[in-house]
């Protein structure tokens, strides 16, 4: 079995063991030079206020609050510069995540009659998304005989280690998959930004009857596209253009707004004729705030200082999260609230009552530096340096400072040395690092959960878990609480701890309620999908650990079976109430594996089916991935076709379709359409023959 290449592990350079001057000159330079990019200003502050944030007083005991003013957040900034946010295991910047049952059917009505009617339509696709009601932007939308296309939008959906990008890719540019096939998840995090000049168009399709294809209008914008009515809305690049599509052959701009300078939209959802935005902004240290992110129709919002939340726990502050709720008819606000964070491995997840934000952050390495010569400094330094240590700990001095009293107080050690002396000290240091980073191991990353309310739309509740999540399904609520998934890796002075995997519920407070730990011991999350009162996650080093979760009882979460097989999965479906797909790979080709789960003591692999592929997008961007529950099948999209797979008996391949370039597929009545750049091809789902084909225009 061929071993994924894991991603290139730091090297193993001791940052003060062997003391060198210029090593830890050179670690002080870094650190300044970090600071210092922090602090260049990256926008100006300009613009009307516009009363956003509610007034609500957060329960008691909660560790979260408002700024006073511009100081107060300077100072708080300062105070968590050292705890530089660095990169991590999971995504990069924030998506919003949808909460609620696991999504059994993509938009059927139920009761379809056996024959079409000429020109009826019973039943359409939905966007895959994660919780059914809740809509995800796309490139494709259906609305009764209308299929809005955007084929130049090329989308960058974060799945692994990769950031957030609703909205389209440079002009040209296709999204890189980042998936195992190169190595582990991504490890760097940042947001992408969206182009300023979007390319393409939207076509809209008259798509049904298949055998009368026509094109009846376009409109000159392409992107992600959310649907409601006649009502439909554009994503490109940095603005969102809003039409009233009711006559489609002269669609006609309703609303636009823009993000501003300095501004990335990280996510987009709908829910009930309401448009949900989260954008996200580096923090210019120099002039904090008014925070401007969004020009609205009526102006541009402008949010105080003592508008911005934040948690009382010092940490790697380096980004403000802006989440809005816009009426989609519109395009006014609503409501909207601002909270600080950092931009590592930051996943938004929102559900019909709650929108969490969270972010990953790492610990202060002065303190765990200080705290791991106090254990295990005894006999590999002299008492009198121990003691300057200890008295260190105790000054209020910052943490940029005090790294580098440590470093004054080393090398003057090292330089009393021999080099035999050197290599000893050296040598029993890396030991002791290496039992201290395993018993302090979920020291060393952490995940930062904040909680709002959607109703007013105010932060009510902030959590810490150990680790750093994945993606959108490292998360879920179920019953008033929230289920996540982390991987837990960090290092200290270069030694790198053991990757482990922990899975933690959290009560409507944040408060860790129970947990599974040490899941797949040296591998990583490649996926992870909870349903109901059940969890399924994969992780990954040789082979494909696939784990059953009870998580019933959130005082008592626990394993109740686990599977190994060949390859991995980086997509998990619920195609069943029993039977979950996984979509990977294994070794140089696609992989699917159908996985039994009645027995959850005992998972079965009841089927599985290698593609010709090297690569499929649903690995990546789950919008990709079409499933139509009332024929059994699925569709997912490859470099030479569209793949259909029946579920009805094990995994068959009910049909291929020679499309290159395939991007969707999309189903009305009992009609198949696949979607390429180009054209449209359509097939029967009751004999799977060739309806009819059309190149757009």
């Amino acid at each position: 079995m061929e071993e994924i290449p894991a991603a290139p592990e730091p090297k193993k350079c001791l940052v003060f063991p062997r003391f060198k001057p210029a090593v830890f000159v050179g670690v002080v330079i870094v650190l300044i030079g970090l600071v210092g990019f922090l602090l260049e200003p990256d926008i100006k502050s300009l613009f009307l206020k516009l009363p956003i944030v509610s007034e609500k007083e957060l329960p008691v005991g909660v560790e979260i609050k408002r700024f006073t003013s511009e100081q107060d957040i300077k100072n708080y900034l300062a105070k968590g510069s050292q705890n530089f946010a660095m990169p991590g295991l999971g995504t990069g910047a924030t998506q919003v995540k949808i909460l609620g049952e696991p999504q059994s059917a993509l938009g059927v009505s139920q009761g379809i009659t056996p024959e079409d009617a000429a020109s009826s339509v019973q039943r359409t696709s939905e966007t895959n998304v994660q919780v059914p009601g809740i809509d995800e932007p796309d490139i494709v939308k259906i609305s009764g005989n209308n299929i809005y296309f955007s084929p130049q939008a090329n989308v960058f959906y974060p799945m692994r280690g990769t950031s957030s990008g609703v909205g389209v890719a440079s002009p040209g540019q296709v999204s890189a998959p980042s998936t195992p096939a190169s190595g582990s998840p991504v490890t760097k995090s940042t947001v992408y930004p969206m182009p300023s000049v979007p390319s393409g168009e939207t076509k809209i399709i008259s798509a049904f009857p298949p055998q009368k294809l026509s094109q009846p209008g376009k409109i000159d914008k392409s992107g992600d596209l959310l649907l409601e009515g006649s009502r439909l809305a554009v994503f490109a690049g940095g603005t969102i253009y809003a039409y009233d599509v009711s006559d489609p052959a002269n669609p006609k701009q309703a609303w636009q707004m823009s993000l501003n300078e300095g501004s990335q939209l990280a996510a987009a959802r709908f829910l009930n004729g309401k448009l949900y935005l989260v954008i996200s902004q580096s923090v210019n240290r120099a002039h904090p705030c008014p925070l401007t992110p969004l020009d609205l129709p009526v102006g541009k919002i402008s949010i105080p200082c003592t508008d911005i939340y934040y948690p009382t726990t010092s940490t790697a502050a380096d980004t403000t999260y802006t989440a809005s709720r816009i009426d989609f008819r519109s395009g006014s606000l609503e409501k909207s609230f601002t909270f600080l964070g950092a931009s590592a491995s930051s996943v938004t997840y929102m559900s019909p009552d709650a929108l969490y934000i969270t972010y990953g952050f790492y610990p202060n390495q002065a303190k765990l530096m200080l705290d791991f010569f106090t254990q295990k400094g005894v006999g590999l330094l002299p008492e009198e340096m121990l003691r300057r240590l200890q008295k260190l700990s105790t000054l209020d001095i910052s943490d940029q400072a005090k790294l580098t009293e440590i470093g004054v107080i080393l090398n003057g050690y090292e330089n009393s040395l021999s080099d035999n002396q050197r290599l000893k000290m050296e040598t029993d240091l890396q030991n002791r690092l290496k039992d201290y980073t395993s018993a302090h191991l979920r020291e060393l990353s952490s995940s930062g959960i904040v909680k709002a309310s959607l109703g007013d739309f105010t932060v009510e509740a902030n959590g810490t878990v150990p680790g750093i999540l994945l993606n959108q399904f490292s998360l879920d609520e179920y019953q008033g609480n929230l289920r996540l998934a982390t991987t837990i890796s960090g290092s200290l002075m270069g030694e790198s701890s053991e990757t482990v995997n922990d899975v933690y519920v959290l009560d409507d407070k944040l408060q860790i309620t129970g947990s599974i730990k040490d899941l797949g011991k040296g591998e990583r999350i490649f996926s992870a999908r909870f349903v109901g009162g059940r969890g399924y996650i994969v992780t990954f080093k040789q082979t494909d650990p696939f784990f059953v979760l009870d998580l019933s009882d959130p005082q008592n979460p626990a394993v109740t079976g686990e599977l190994s097989i060949p390859g991995f999965s980086s997509y998990l479906d619920p195609l069943e109430e029993n039977t979950i797909l996984g979509v990977g790979r294994d070794g140089h080709q696609v992989k699917l594996s159908l996985f039994d789960v009645s027995s959850p003591q005992s998972p079965q692999e009841i089927a599985k089916y290698n593609l010709d592929e090297y690569y499929t997008d649903v690995q990546n961007n789950p919008h990709a991935f079409l499933k139509d529950p009332v024929h059994k099948i699925f569709f997912i999209p490859g470099s030479k076709g569209g793949y259909i797979f029946s579920y009805d008996n094990g995994l068959t391949l009910r049909t291929a379709v020679d499309l290159p370039g395939v991007r969707r597929a999309a189903y009305i009545n009992d009609y198949l359409y696949l979607l390429s750049d180009q054209k449209m091809a359509v097939i029967s789902e009751k004999d799977w023959n060739s309806v009819s084909q059309f190149s757009f225009e």
